[in-house]
């Protein structure tokens, strides 16, 4: 039986732990916008961040640094995403009058395993470089999962606050991943091991060291004058899916989106962005994500409307905001 459970387990660890992975894809043409020009490095970093077209009808807008999840890089703003969607986040911010930056916390090649520390000093330093090449003294930064907690060490132990305004962050495990805690298991600590995927980023996401990191990070969050905003997701995505297999993993735990549980996303201090029925590879597309963060930047209150309320009642799913609110 018990080697039985052992089989099961190392199966279900090589499938949804694709569920952490985001890595590089290739560029393709959205059907129905028009298209600005790629982002494009800034020559003096090697490819470490990236810079949108600025939008010819709003030349001071607000900026927008976009940060990436686990082994990630920065072209998945701009990019295909596993199961054949564009994300539009960067055609939708230019569109929307934002100008833009992307970073790359690991490298071109998407080996982003840092730790939130180590990835946080160097998130701090790039951010000094975007507010210097535009000018501004205030940015606005978007993550999407673990970045999230990067960029909340990047503010708050690293100094960040003093140029950041807003942060928003997307499927973020703020109180830690079970997932995390799978790859150190004694069932799973092998194939992990043997996977490559036990690194300084998955120990550091784990929901212990995650406790740890809350009592370091939450006093000293709450005496700063940044806002911050969290979003969670609820579906699972296809079936039989890396997604999916982690969500049933994950329900253990509660309504997740294939890679994190609602519970987790908690931040002290946030407001609520969303909680909608998207999974954890559409929860940072533009037209996913960008109508509620550009509604925030505007003075827009989070309400109830927001948040998934089949979650609770079983009643329909609540539309989020028009594109044409934010195009």
């Amino acid at each position: 039986m018990k080697s039985l459970t052992r089989i099961v387990v190392s199966g279900l660890v090589v499938i949804l732990t694709s569920a952490l992975l985001i890595g590089a894809f290739s560029v393709e043409a959205h059907p129905t916008l028009q298209n600005p020009p790629d982002p494009q490095p800034e020559p003096l970093w090697i490819k470490s961040i990236y810079y949108g077209a600025m939008p010819p009808e709003n030349l001071d807008g607000p900026v927008l640094v976009f940060v990436h999840g686990y082994r990630g890089v920065a072209d998945n703003w701009w990019t295909t995403i596993p199961y054949d969607e564009l994300n539009d986040m960067y055609i939708m911010a230019y569109q929307a009058g934002y100008r833009t930056a992307f970073v790359n916390l690991g490298g071109p090649d998407g080996s982003e395993t840092g730790s939130v520390w180590d990835n946080g000093e160097v998130l701090r330093w790039q951010l000094g470089v975007i507010a210097s090449h535009y000018g501004v003294d205030t940015l606005d930064v978007v993550a999407h999962s673990k970045g999230g907690v990067d960029a909340e060490a990047a503010v708050v132990h690293f100094g960040g606050w003093h140029l950041v305004r807003y942060v928003f962050t997307l499927g973020s495990p703020h109180q830690g991943s079970e997932l995390a805690d799978l790859l150190y298991s004694d069932w799973a600590r092998w194939l992990a091991r043997l996977l490559g995927l036990q690194d300084e980023a998955t120990y550091t996401l784990q929901t212990g060291y995650m406790q740890v990191f809350r009592a370091l990070t939450d006093p000293v969050m709450a005496a700063q004058d940044v806002i911050y905003y969290r979003a969670a997701g609820t579906d699972t995505g296809p079936p039989f899916s890396g997604l999916w297999l982690g969500g049933l993993y994950l329900s253990l735990f509660g309504p997740n989106d294939g890679a994190v549980t609602v519970a987790s996303t908690e931040l002290p201090e946030a407001h609520t962005l969303f909680i909608q029925p998207y999974h954890h590879l559409n929860i940072f597309l533009g037209h996913t994500a960008l109508p509620w963060i550009d509604g925030a930047l505007n003075g827009e209150e989070p309400n109830h409307h927001q948040l998934y309320l089949p979650l609770v009642t079983g009643s329909a799913t609540p539309e989020p905001p028009s594109h044409s609110e934010v195009i």
